[in-house]
C-alpha cells in the first residue's frame, strides 16, 4: 500500500447541528489503483485539536503500512505490478493516447504470458528471451519489438531506481522490424488527383487533401491548423498542435515530437484553396453574427465547444472516410497495390519531392523528420516512376561519346569483343 500527500481536513455539519470533522488520504492499493481514506473525528471542539487527532492517525496509516511492506509474508513485486506501476509514473507527463498504447501493450503482450507473473528481482535475459520468442509467435515484428522497447524502458528506471542490480533485458534483441514500403501515389495518378481538388468546392475535406498532397502534414496536424498559424501572403503554415485520441475521445495536444514543430511553405494551388477556404470562414461569421477569430479551426466550425471552450476541429475520423470515398471514385492505386490511406498523401509529397530533386534537408524539414537520413531510408527508392527515368537518363549519358561505327574504326585489328 503506498499513500499519497499528508491528510485533507475538512469540518462539516452532521444531523441537530453538530459539527464533526473528517479527514481524508489518498493511497495506491495492491494493484495500483488510487483510492480515498478517510476518518471522522467527532466531539472535537476545535480545528487545532481535530488536526492533531489527524497526526495521530497519520501516523497510525504510515507505520501500518511500513509493517506490511517490511512483512515477511509480503509477496515479491511481479514484473506486471513493477511495469502497471511505471506506466502509472509516465502518465503524469506523457500524452494519453501514448498512456493508453502502453497500457494495451501491458494486456495483450504482457499479461497473458508467464513472465507476467515472475518476481521482478527474481527474472534474468533468459526469461525475457523465452517471452519475446512467445510473443513474436502471436504477434507482428513491430508489435513485438514495441512491446520489448516499453519493458526494456521500464527495465533501465528499475535500475536507475535501485530496484535491480542490472538490467536483466541487456543483451537481449527484438526481432527486427521491416520498414514498410511507402504506399505513394504514382505520378500519373497524383497529377489526376491535382486536377480533380482543385476543381472540387473547397470544403474543409477537400481543402485538407490538398493541404496533405502540398505540404505532406500528417492528419492531426491538419485538422489542428487554426488560421493564426496560416500566413496567406508569405505561404507558410506554423504546425504548433496536433489532434491526438484518447478512449475514442479526440482532443488537442502537442505536436508527435519537437522536431514536429515546424514552419512549412505551400504552393499556389493550396494558396488559392486556402483563400477561397477563408473567404467561406468569413461569410459564415457574418450569417451567423459572429466575429472571426484567428483562434478558430481552418477546416473547423465557427462555434465553440461547451466542454472545453475552445472551437470546434475537424473530426479526424470524418476526413478519413471522405478521402477513402474520393479514392475509390477516382480510382487510385498506390505503387505497393493497395488503396491509397489519407496518411498515404504524406508519403506522395515526399515521394515526388525526392524524385523532383527537391534537397532532401528541405523535405526533411517539411515533414518534420528528425533528419535528413531517415527521409532518404524511407522515400529514395519508393517512385518506380523515377527509378525508370533514372534508368533513361544514365542510357543518354552512355550513349553521349563517339558513335559505335565510328569506335570500331578506331579500334584495333583483330581486337575481340
Amino acid at each position: 500500500m503506498l499513500y499519497g500527500k499528508q491528510p485533507m481536513l475538512r469540518e462539516y455539519a452532521k444531523k441537530g447541528g453538530k459539527k464533526a470533522w473528517r479527514a481524508q488520504v489518498k493511497y495506491k492499493d495492491d494493484d495500483g489503483a488510487w483510492r480515498t481514506k478517510s476518518k471522522t473525528f467527532e466531539g472535537v471542539k476545535s480545528k487545532r485539536a481535530a488536526e492533531r487527532a489527524m497526526a495521530a492517525w497519520w501516523d497510525e496509516l504510515r507505520a501500518e503500512a511500513d509493517r506490511a511492506e517490511n512483512s515477511p509474508q509480503k509477496a515479491v513485486q511481479t514484473v506486471l505490478e513493477y511495469l502497471m506501476a511505471y506506466v502509472d509514473g509516465v502518465a503524469v507527463t506523457a500524452e494519453p493516447s501514448t498512456v493508453n498504447g502502453y497500457r494495451y501493450i501491458l494486456r495483450r503482450q504482457v499479461e497473458p504470458f508467464a513472465i507476467a507473473g515472475a518476481g521482478l528481482s527474481e527474472v534474468g535475459p533468459e526469461d525475457f528471451r523465452a517471452w519475446l520468442a512467445e510473443v513474436a509467435a502471436k504477434y507482428s515484428a513491430a508489435s513485438t519489438s514495441k512491446a520489448f522497447v516499453l519493458v526494456r524502458s521500464a527495465m533501465r528506471q528499475a535500475v536507475n531506481d535501485g530496484r535491480l542490480q542490472r538490467n536483466p533485458t541487456d543483451g537481449v534483441k527484438a526481432p527486427k522490424r521491416k520498414q514498410p514500403e511507402p504506399n505513394a501515389i504514382p505520378e500519373a495518378q497524383r497529377k489526376r488527383l491535382a486536377a480533380a481538388l482543385a476543381a472540387a468546392s473547397q470544403t474543409p475535406d477537400v481543402v485538407a487533401m490538398q493541404m496533405a498532397l502540398y505540404t505532406g502534414m500528417r492528419e492531426g496536424e491538419i485538422c489542428a491548423l487554426r488560421w493564426r498559424n496560416v500566413d496567406l501572403k508569405a505561404m507558410t503554415l506554423d504546425v504548433r498542435e496536433a489532434i491526438g485520441k484518447d478512449n475514442g475521445r479526440y482532443y488537442v495536444k502537442e505536436p508527435k515530437t519537437g522536431g514536429s514543430r515546424r514552419t512549412i511553405c505551400y504552393p499556389e494551388p493550396l494558396a488559392e484553396a486556402l483563400r477561397a477556404r477563408r473567404a467561406e470562414v468569413s461569410t459564415q461569421c457574418l450569417e451567423a453574427g459572429v466575429p472571426f477569430s484567428p483562434d478558430m479551426f481552418v477546416l473547423g466550425r465557427i462555434d465553440t465547444d461547451e466542454a472545453t471552450g475552445d472551437y470546434r476541429f475537424y473530426n479526424p475520423h470524418v476526413l478519413w472516410e471522405r478521402w477513402r470515398v474520393m479514392a475509390d471514385l477516382l480510382g487510385l492505386m498506390g505503387t505497393q497495390g493497395k488503396r491509397p490511406t489519407f496518411h498515404d498523401l504524406r508519403h506522395t509529397y515526399a515521394t515526388a519531392a525526392i524524385a523532383a530533386h527537391v534537397d532532401v534537408k528541405t523535405v526533411s524539414s517539411s515533414l518534420g523528420h528528425a533528419n535528413a537520413a531517415m527521409t532518404l531510408n524511407i522515400y529514395a527508392d519508393a517512385d518506380p516512376d523515377a527509378k525508370r527515368r533514372g534508368a533513361e537518363v544514365v542510357a543518354r549519358a552512355m550513349a553521349g561519346g563517339e558513335p559505335a561505327a565510328r569506335i570500331m574504326e578506331l579500334a584495333p585489328t583483330g581486337t575481340a569483343y
